[in-house]
């Protein structure tokens, strides 16, 4: 599944220059315009069409050229990203202008769409009919006459936030979105002695899909079952209060069914940031994870954890398991993470996965939550001792000074690098340094070999002798997690 704002977009078109941008964007000196046309699958003739028409709209933004020697590159004007400017582009684009109108449920009529939109019944239809595929993963479809969202006002909120956080720009919803996140945290702290560690960016978001959806009458429905269950929670009357004091000061003339309620009391775990670097100048130190979980819960995600009683790994296991019980779908990550947790750290994600496989947990998306475990787990790292490597290098005058610069790709916040350039490194140099790994570009005369492993690279290091080190010590880095 490729990311949901490109996966809804039926303009194949579009989605090619979107693709070009994101190209580019990885070679920033520059790249050829075969390479370019290899990747989207195109002619030159339409890569040169589709530079010219990005020029024209995206002028004051970003200026794309092909050189005489047939190199692309591009000049951005200063503060922006390649990826505000595809954001840029997408918001023009009629997917968007559908989503928007569905997030505020207009219900727009055909006829009314096509006027509103300036587009053809056909080009709709078309736009409305792809979409209805993608949107399947989140149980939900699109209605004709009028066009409106059909499906748990649940899944749909979690639809828009995905979608809305993919584009990036809570204030597209709601100007104010970020200020008014912010008033609501602060608001919160006031009435909680130890309360949940949140983020601004995620609690915009969730704000400002949630009221947009309210304004219009869109409310959530929850099994009576599951209220009354909330009711006995112990800090649930508390939040209530403070709750709808919150909710009077900004929207006098609108009251919210308990059902409104318990989604916003939930939908604050889908907010927490795992993290343990905070400012008290804004966020008080007495914070928590996770809220108070069943015991049953709490065992079953202790017996996951036996070797990593991790608070952050569980508060995470905890809340995802909460809201999933609202909609499996809370389970899923963005597939670029997935991906890039699959690519760079395959041996943390491949552990969890185990893990979560043989556990008695009921999560359905076994991939996504492994994802989010690897990340947790691997930003936990750099609390523990370094994972020390010496580098040692030799060859022509400057050589080895050149490679140690360029090792540097391969270092993480958790690894402590040891450069011997002017020295021999022996047993006695390794055990001196305590160190996890040595790599090489010549052949080292260890009398104990085994202790510690070597890496040797060809003499002059290549671009697959820099991903077989990558790959060395990813996988040192796990076992070397397990064992701390």
């Amino acid at each position: 599944m490729e990311n949901l704002i490109l996966s809804l977009q039926y303009d194949n078109q579009l989605n090619r220059q979107i693709a070009l941008l994101k190209f580019i964007n990885n070679y920033p000196q520059g790249v050829s315009t075969a390479i370019v046309v290899e990747h989207l699958q195109c002619t030159k003739k339409t890569l040169r069409d589709y530079i010219v028409y990005l020029n024209d709209e995206l002028e004051n933004y970003i200026h794309i050229r092909i050189s005489a020697k047939g190199k692309v590159t591009y000049l951005l004007r200063e503060s922006m990203s390649i990826d505000t400017i595809v954001s840029l582009l997408y918001q023009e684009s009629l997917t968007y202008l559908i989503v928007n109108s569905l997030l505020h449920n207009e219900q727009l009529s055909v006829n009314n769409a096509t006027m509103k939109f300036a587009v053809s019944r056909s080009t709709l239809m078309k736009a409305i009919n792809h979409m209805k595929a993608e949107l399947a993963l989140y149980q939900l479809s699109i209605a004709i006459n009028p066009i409106k969202l059909v499906g748990d006002e649940v899944n749909i909120r979690l639809f828009l936030f995905r979608f809305y956080t993919e584009i990036g720009n809570s204030a597209l919803i709601r100007e104010d979105s970020e200020l008014l996140a912010k008033e609501y945290i602060e608001h919160l702290h006031q009435y909680e002695d130890n309360h949940l560690y949140l983020g601004t960016f995620r609690v915009a978001f969730w704000k400002s899909i949630t009221q947009a959806r309210r304004n219009r009458k869109c409310f959530v429905k929850l099994p009576k079952e599951y209220l009354d269950k909330m009711k006995l929670v112990s800090d649930f009357e508390n939040f209530t209060d403070t709750y709808e004091a919150f909710y009077r000061k900004h929207w006098p003339v609108m009251s919210l069914p308990i059902d409104e309620i318990v989604w916003s009391y939930l939908i604050l775990l889908d907010c927490v940031t795992y993290s343990d670097k905070y400012n008290e100048t804004f966020i008080p130190a007495h914070y928590r994870y996770y809220r108070k979980a069943s015991c049953q819960l709490v065992e079953k995600i202790n017996r996951l954890l036996t070797q990593n009683m991790n608070d952050r790994l569980r508060g995470f296991l905890i809340n995802t398991a909460i809201l999933s019980s609202l909609s499996k779908e809370f389970e899923l990550v963005a597939p670029g993470i997935r991906q890039f947790v699959k690519e760079t750290h395959s041996e943390l994600h491949q552990m969890w996965k185990f893990e979560l496989e043989q556990s008695d947990l009921s999560f359905r998306y076994l991939d996504d939550i492994a994802t989010n475990l690897a990340i947790l787990q691997f930003s936990s790292l750099s609390k523990k001792q370094k994972f020390k490597i010496i580098f040692t290098f030799q060859g022509a005058k400057g050589f080895s000074d050149y490679l140690a610069e360029m090792s540097k790709i391969l270092l993480l916040a958790t690894i402590e690098p040891i450069y011997c350039l002017e020295y021999p490194v022996t047993d006695e140099v390794i055990s001196q340094m305590n160190a996890n790994l040595v790599i090489c570009n010549y052949d080292l005369f260890l009398k104990n070999s085994a202790k510690v492993p070597v890496v040797r690279l060809s003499n002059i290091p290549l671009f697959n002798d820099w991903e077989m080190a990558r790959e060395k010590i990813d996988q040192l880095l796990s076992k070397y997690n397990e064992i701390a």
